[in-house]
């Protein structure tokens, strides 16, 4: 289960990094001065809510064409001992696509209401001080629908509010720990349909002087 873990938080990771590498070095072709219109704005994410639970939570978002977004999100955690004792191990994300609506939508990046698709996949172990404990046999994965509204609350900083809602599908199993080894005891497969993930997220746009300005110039 380590390397499981190790190597589903690598490629979380990466891709993360990717994605924030080619929002903020993207060239713009054929202009002589940076276009405000045309410049997508980046902005690093990170779940409260997440972090109050201890998994930890980093995210990175981009705009693109005033209405639309992508954000990419991992989670990762690893507490606790053996499986004789309490812990915690969670690795995984979510992909989303939003659409941003309303007023300040039009005036600010990433700011106003929005509603968007998602994507998720996650491998989770819990295990508990009676030497029992629950596990992903293969990596759980969660689609379905997002809404949610983010406020201004500095120039370069907001909280976005919002909740997901839909589908999840996981293989478990139950095993506990006898003589240093995870004895399995049963497995099944889980499907639930309802809230998924509630968020409350700090969203800082980083930058210096005008750059990546979430303020539209044209306002």
């Amino acid at each position: 289960m380590d390397c499981c873990f190790k190597a589903a938080w690598s490629r979380m990771i990466w891709v993360a990094l990717l994605v924030m590498m080619w929002a903020v070095w993207v060239p713009t072709v054929g202009m002589a001065q940076r276009c405000d219109e045309c410049m997508p704005r980046v902005a690093l994410r990170s779940n409260l809510v997440h972090d109050a639970l201890l998994v930890p939570d980093v995210g990175v978002e981009v705009e693109f064409a005033r209405r639309f977004s992508v954000s990419a999100e991992v989670v990762w955690s690893r507490w606790g001992g053996d499986a004789s004792n309490w812990c915690q191990r969670v690795a995984g994300g979510w992909l989303d696509l939003n659409w941003w609506f309303g007023d300040r939508s039009r005036q600010r990046a990433l700011t106003g209401h929005h509603a968007g698709v998602f994507g998720g996949v996650h491998r989770y172990d819990f295990c508990f001080s009676a030497g029992k404990g629950v596990q992903s046999v293969v990596p759980a994965w969660s689609c379905g629908v997002s809404y949610g509204c983010s406020f201004r609350l500095r120039r370069r900083l907001n909280l976005d509010v919002g909740m997901r809602v839909g589908y999840l599908e996981s293989r478990y199993r139950h095993y506990r720990g006898e003589c240093g080894l995870l004895v399995a005891e049963h497995e099944g497969i889980r499907r639930y349909f309802g809230p998924l993930d509630l968020s409350v997220t700090l969203v800082w746009f980083p930058g210096k002087g005008d750059r990546n300005l979430p303020d539209y110039s044209d306002f």
